[in-house]
């Protein structure tokens, strides 16, 4: 499955093919990663079914907007109506960007970022192409801005090759079975699709006040804990409508312990100005003061507070917890139970299958919505 779907009319092709060579060439994209054509299916599949399968896996849809791809009844409408990731919306032929009928044509719950007009402005240029169908060479008048500002777009969301960068170590890409963790997002693969269902959910929960955390489950040695810190957590990093704080661990010490507690997570962000001390001090007495200011130091558009969210990796370390750990762990489950209805804080954890019930109960215990 293609992790870029490009969606346009038959008679605008050209544009389709202008933009998939740029990424190729420019922006180092593999053709397979690029779906344009049905070309690219296997011969004797069913090809409007297969299409619609690959609209519907692709991380984000390249929608190219005009009057005949906003009609009803034309076929690319039908591929946006199959988008589940994020879309990307280009106009063409004059269409406006804010035109009523696109916002109406996205699925519900899909996410939108708009591009403006594609073939107009003061710095169109040749953008030439090599036809993914016949070979045919050929052009197209592209603004070079609204290209760049795709090509911006697609890295911010984390699904482009050149998105996360790998400096290369000692210990080259392959890390055996220790899991991958923060900046190693370029070597983590094959996960593309949960990743992105694992960010659309979590936009849905922060719509709603009823769910306070989502449970990555699978089996023990599955890849929880690659998939969140490698995955998923440098991609949330880069979304507009959420602030990751940090991923804690809970054994020895879930505030205080110098690399997985949440007093050193929080001393790594960049909006970080307090000593390791004094951090420690805010989050036992004034955890709610300490999170505001955090969360306005990250604003989104507007001025707006973005969800705050907090990773717990590997969970069902909680029901070994005892002692010093199990108190300090009690204390900060407290205190996320007692934040004000202005700070939105809701979780991510990685749990076991088998721990799954046990860990909901904590949280519920806690005094956590379900």
């Amino acid at each position: 499955m293609a992790r870029l779907f490009i969606s346009y009319k038959r008679e605008e092709q050209d544009y389709a093919f202008a933009l998939r060579q740029w990424l190729i060439d420019a922006q180092g994209w593999d053709d397979r990663d690029i779906f344009v054509d049905r070309a690219h299916l296997k011969a004797g599949k069913i090809w409007a079914d297969m299409i619609f399968r690959e609209a519907e896996s692709a991380e984000a849809m390249l929608f190219l907007a005009s009057e005949a791809s906003l009609d009803p009844e034309s076929f690319c409408y039908r591929e946006l109506r199959h988008a589940k990731g994020t879309v990307i919306a280009v106009t063409l032929h004059g269409l406006a960007p804010n035109d009523a009928r696109l916002e109406r044509a996205l699925p519900y719950g899909t996410k939108a970022r708009q591009i403006a007009a594609l073939d107009a402005g003061p710095d169109l240029e040749p953008f030439r192409f090599t036809s993914p169908i016949d070979g045919a060479p050929g052009y197209k008048m592209l603004s070079k801005q609204q290209v760049e500002s795709i090509g911006g777009t697609l890295r911010d969301l984390g699904v482009a090759p050149n998105s996360f960068a790998w400096t290369p170590d000692a210990l080259g890409p392959f890390r055996g079975l220790e899991p991958l963790t923060e900046g190693q997002e370029a070597l983590f693969c094959g996960r593309a699709l949960e990743i992105r269902d694992g960010v659309k959910r979590l936009e849905e929960m922060a719509s709603r006040a009823t769910e306070q955390a989502l449970i990555i489950q699978a089996p023990s040695g599955a890849g929880k804990s690659s998939f969140l810190r490698a995955g998923l957590w440098g991609r949330l990093r880069r979304h507009g409508a959420f602030t990751p704080l940090c991923i804690i661990r809970t054994p020895f010490g879930a505030i205080s312990h110098p690399q997985w507690g949440l007093t050193a997570g929080l001393a790594a962000l960049p909006s970080a100005a307090h000593s390791h001390a004094a951090l420690e001090d805010r989050i036992e007495a004034d955890f709610a003061g300490l999170l505001a200011e955090i969360a306005d130091a990250d604003q989104g558009q507007g001025g707006k507070r973005r969800t705050l969210l907090l990773g717990l990796d590997q969970a069902e370390e909680i029901a070994a917890l005892e002692g010093d750990a199990k108190a300090e762990f009690e204390r900060l489950l407290t205190r996320i139970a007692a934040l004000p209805d202005e700070l939105d804080l809701r979780l991510v954890l990685t749990a076991r299958e088998d721990s799954v019930a046990a860990t909901r109960e904590t949280l519920i215990d806690a005094g956590l919505p379900d």
